[in-house]
Order: structure tokens, then C-alpha cells, then sequence
């Protein structure tokens, strides 16, 4: 079994209430990695923007965080935020995943599967999301995956 959350700024509270959601959770899932055996790994929806919000209010806690990345017990990564493939060109969806996968390795792993929560069919039309997926699986090795909501 693997955990999982979904978190995006601002999307159901302001950029302060994520912080302090995620100031607390994200404390209680490395805390819960560190001491409990039972759960062997946390998957951190696919983004590093968060964990760089996260860093800002305690930076104390980026080697705790490193260490269960470079162990593989906390996913991070790839993309930075989850892209919003309707509204962009495919450069910025290329910006974004590399982006997000350098602040990843930064602290020890960046995940090699990109989830894009959007209809298969539309990644089909949409010209920059077929360039972006070309693009991005030969120049970085990631294998993106589409699944619908």
C-alpha cells in the first residue's frame, strides 16, 4: 500500500492556510516515517513546490526530509506544481517538470513518473502536451502517465 496525498497551493484555502496544513502534516508524515516500521513509504503527490513552501517555514527540517528521499521512502517529484495542461504551451509544462525535478534531487531523488490528472483524450488534441510528452521522455528519461479524474 502506498500513502499519498493530494496537495496544491491555494486550491481549496489561501497560500497561509496551506502553509500551516502543510507545516503540520508534512512534520507528522516524516515523524511517522522515522518511527514507524509499518509505514515504508509516503508519496508526495508528484510535486516539489510544496516541499519548498514547507522548507521555508521550517528549514530545520530539510535534512530529516533529504534523508527519506534519498532512501526512497518520501516521493517527490517530478513536476513542480501539477501543470495545468489547458491554459500553457508545452515549453512551460517542460519548465515546470524540470524545475520540479531539480529541487527533487536536491534533496536526494526526483520520482520518474509524472501523473497528469487530465482526460486522455485531451492530452491527445492538445498540440503542446504531445510536444511536452515527446520532449520530456527522451530528454529526461520520465515516463508520463495520464489518467483521467
Amino acid at each position: 500500500m502506498s500513502f499519498r496525498t493530494l496537495t496544491d497551493r491555494e486550491w481549496y484555502f489561501t497560500q497561509q492556510d496551506s502553509d500551516v496544513l502543510a507545516t503540520y502534516n508534512f512534520t507528522k508524515v516524516i515523524e511517522t516515517l522515522e518511527n514507524q516500521e509499518s509505514y515504508t513509504c509516503y508519496h508526495l503527490d508528484g510535486q516539489s513546490a510544496i516541499v519548498e513552501d514547507y522548507l521555508k517555514v521550517l528549514p530545520h527540517m530539510r535534512e530529516r526530509m533529504g534523508n527519506l528521499v534519498a532512501d526512497k521512502r518520501l516521493f517527490i517529484g517530478p513536476w513542480y506544481t501539477q501543470t495545468d495542461t489547458y491554459n500553457v504551451a508545452g515549453e512551460s509544462i517542460i519548465r515546470n517538470l524540470k524545475y520540479g525535478m531539480h529541487i527533487a534531487e536536491q534533496l536526494g531523488h526526483s520520482m520518474q513518473v509524472a501523473i497528469c490528472q487530465i482526460p486522455l483524450v485531451t492530452m491527445r488534441r492538445c498540440r503542446p502536451c504531445s510536444k511536452a510528452r515527446a520532449s520530456t521522455t527522451s530528454s529526461s528519461g520520465v515516463v508520463l502517465i495520464m489518467t483521467s479524474r
